[in-house]
């Protein structure tokens, strides 16, 4: 299968960077919004399948919480910093993800170890399997960054 040729930009905008409150459960003010179907090779729907649309050098890296430690074998930088269109991975069990980890990816750094990441298959704010949302996660442990 070949891979997209351009990463593909939200369908909406991300506005102002938020003066509100910014915390691990508030609201981003970014509306969800369903994917239509593509192919690729990890499932659609899933997490993994949406940070590897986001960044189609991630391709055969496993279940999304160990996303890191492939890539940094496969010689890709990994940190522990946010920056803007990294990969965000999650551990298993870490801000919300699940008992495989989560991945997504980040679109704005705020400050202070904060971001807003856009993922997909994560059940808040209006996502879940094939949608894709928004929201804030902060940096540290359990938290990694895979870097273009």
């Amino acid at each position: 299968m070949p891979a997209p040729k351009a990463t593909p930009k939200p369908p909406v905008s991300l506005g102002p960077k938020p003066t509100g409150r910014v915390c691990q459960w508030c609201y981003t003010g970014i509306p969800a919004h369903r994917m239509a179907f593509r192919s690729g090779p990890y499932p659609f729907g899933r997490c993994t399948f949406y940070a590897w649309l986001r960044d189609t050098r991630l391709t055969g890296l496993h279940n999304a919480g160990t996303w890191d430690n492939f890539a940094r074998g496969r010689g890709f930088r990994v940190g522990s910093t946010p920056a803007p269109n990294s990969t965000v991975v999650f551990e298993a069990n870490v801000q919300g993800a699940g008992h495989l980890g989560h991945v997504g990816h980040v679109e704005r750094v705020l400050g202070n170890g904060w971001f807003l990441l856009s993922e997909m298959n994560f059940t808040w704010n209006g996502g879940g399997n094939s949608i894709v949302s928004y929201r804030f996660a902060h940096a540290g442990p359990g938290v990694s960054f895979i870097y273009r």
